[in-house]
């Protein structure tokens, strides 16, 4: 999982974009995984690939912070992290997928 994150900070666009693509799955209703990815480092990157000209990225990032988000205590991290205001800026996104996911 450290590797994981670490890639979420890749030069490469498709390495961020499927390490966040796997982050997202491994994350989905396991509470186990999500504390790994915590302990891992990943809120901060997760929160930076908000801010990617992938929609791809996005996405993925979105869903990852929506699957930790289910703690208190990683949602607390993740508003730390400066995640809120990246999040709602997703709305000026012409996607309406990402406005989906945002919202929820």
């Amino acid at each position: 999982v450290k590797s994981l994150v670490a890639m979420l900070s890749s030069s490469t666009e498709a390495v961020r974009e499927k390490s966040a693509w796997i982050l997202h799955n491994m994350a989905f209703d396991d509470e186990i995984y999500k504390g790994i990815i915590y302990t891992a480092g990943g809120i901060a990157p997760t929160v930076a690939l908000l801010s990617s000209s992938s929609l791809l990225a996005q996405r993925s990032a979105v869903g990852i912070l929506q699957n930790m988000a289910t703690s208190a205590k990683l949602r607390a991290e993740i508003g730390e992290a400066g995640g809120i205001a990246p999040l709602a800026g997703l709305f000026s996104s012409a996607d309406e997928v990402l406005h989906d996911m945002v919202a929820e």
